[in-house]
């Protein structure tokens, strides 16, 4: 199946079945052809900014006692979740009108 859509025989039909329009409902004068209007499907690509949640290490400093009560200082990763921002290429397909 085709992606495009003509109204020009619909048009032409109309205008030729009615003969003569009423006053002030067209813009189009006698002996002027139909105006064809086709539609055609275009992709349309943009960039969209979205969120994405990542997690990233980090270290800190812990203090642990041992059973003896001595302190013992030692560096433990940790992880955390944060929101990065991200640009995405999104496409879509829009109907446009062709004159």
């Amino acid at each position: 199946m085709s992606r495009s859509f003509s109204l020009c025989g619909v048009l032409s039909a109309l205008v030729l079945g009615l003969g003569l329009l009423p006053a002030g409902g067209s813009s189009a004068k006698a002996g002027e052809p139909a105006q064809c209007i086709h539609y055609q499907y275009v992709t349309v690509c943009k960039y969209v900014t979205c969120y994405e949640t990542r997690v990233e290490p980090y270290t800190k400093l812990v203090t642990w006692y041992d059973s003896c009560g001595c302190a013992h200082t030692t560096t433990q990763t940790c992880y955390h979740e944060v929101q990065v921002p991200v640009t995405k290429k999104v496409c879509t397909t829009e109907k446009v009108a062709m004159y």
